[in-house]
């Protein structure tokens, strides 16, 4: 109801209930506001503060409007391939909505000022080129607002659109507690995560190996190498990813540099509750690229043949159907029965 009138939940920060009152507890007062309102200030948070001699908690509205955007990654649309030249299209910018809508209304004026055939037989033409740019349009939306529970076939652009709105302010960090400090300045917060995660994710430790240690690697049989670096065939490409970039995998396998683009990583903050208020609270997750993957997979199944000859079947945490702690479990399971068994 709120999302199909245009409005947007504000969301809340803190206590999770607005009345206190006995045994009584409720969130009973909410923010709501229009598109008039995001397109005025795009970050709206809603705290709720300790309340005093009132039953309800008081709401403070924080509304900021700021200029600095970031490029977002590269995405693909569903709706490219919903075009009939798709191929050429990707190759170059896309019409916008516009053209066709004024398309439209051109061939409805002609019709009205001429009611032929000819005329007929265009404006239905343009009518359904409208139709389809009005599909596309939705499924464009669709995807933004990651709306899946939603029927196939449902046109409801202002919906999606107010789902993408929604999903945007509710991913931005305004402000982050870090040692005890509240941030809220755009830039430091970027700087106190760039920060925190890096000192999570590097490992500043070393390990040497004494000089006399000595100890026999197991090594796999030489046919075996030569099918890892052995280029692909289409057959194995399109099981891994329907043939999608499979010029640029053969490449890759007969020694053709990779470009640093396709091994990049996109690194994203998933909050671990409702209202997030210090960076422990995120779990961070990498992204990687199509390419990456179709790569890393094809290499996985050439190095899971390999495998048998490399690890003992102690090593439980690479065999698959079985977890890491498997053999920690059992040796559990062992000294409680023999605990059992002697008292």
């Amino acid at each position: 109801m709120v999302l199909d009138s245009g409005l947007t939940n504000a969301g809340f920060e803190g206590e999770p209930f607005t009345l206190s009152k006995k045994r009584v507890w409720r969130r009973l007062d909410r923010v709501i506001y229009s598109q008039e309102w995001a397109e005025l200030f795009n970050s709206t948070r809603v705290s709720h503060l300790l309340r005093r001699l009132s039953d309800h908690h008081p709401l403070l509205i924080t509304a900021t409007r700021t200029e600095d955007k970031v490029p977002s990654s590269f995405r693909f649309k569903h709706m490219w391939i919903m075009h009939p030249t798709s191929k050429k299209w990707l190759n170059n910018p896309w019409v916008p909505l516009s053209t066709d809508m004024a398309a439209g209304n051109e061939a409805e004026k002609q019709f009205y000022r001429l009611p032929s055939e000819a005329n007929l037989i265009n404006l239905n033409r343009q009518n359904a080129a409208l139709v389809h740019a009005l599909n596309l349009e939705s499924e464009f939306w669709r995807q933004k607002s990651n709306c899946k529970w939603l029927e196939a076939g449902e046109r409801k652009t202002k919906f999606f659109h107010s789902l993408v709105k929604k999903k945007r302010l509710k991913s931005k960090i305004s402000r982050v507690m870090d040692n005890q400090q509240e941030i809220t300045d755009s830039t430091k917060i970027k700087e106190s995560a760039v920060h925190f995660f890096e000192s999570i994710l590097c490992d500043t430790s070393t390990t040497s190996l004494p000089h006399d240690f000595l100890f026999q690697f197991p090594q796999v049989h030489q046919d075996v190498l030569l099918n890892l670096c052995q280029p692909p065939f289409q057959d194995d490409i399109k099981e891994v990813r329907m043939s999608l970039q499979s010029r640029i995998v053969t490449d890759f396998f007969r020694g053709t540099p990779v470009p640093r683009s396709f091994t990049a990583i996109s690194i994203i903050l998933i909050p671990k509750n409702g209202s997030p208020q210090s960076w422990s609270e995120f779990r961070p997750i990498s992204l990687c690229n199509v390419t990456n993957k179709i790569l890393s997979k094809l290499l996985y199944t050439r190095l899971s043949q390999a495998l048998p000859d490399l690890l003992s079947p102690s090593q439980s945490a690479f065999v698959p159907g079985r977890l890491i702690a498997d053999n920690i479990l059992l040796a559990q399971e062992m000294a409680h029965h023999l605990d059992m068994r002697y008292t």
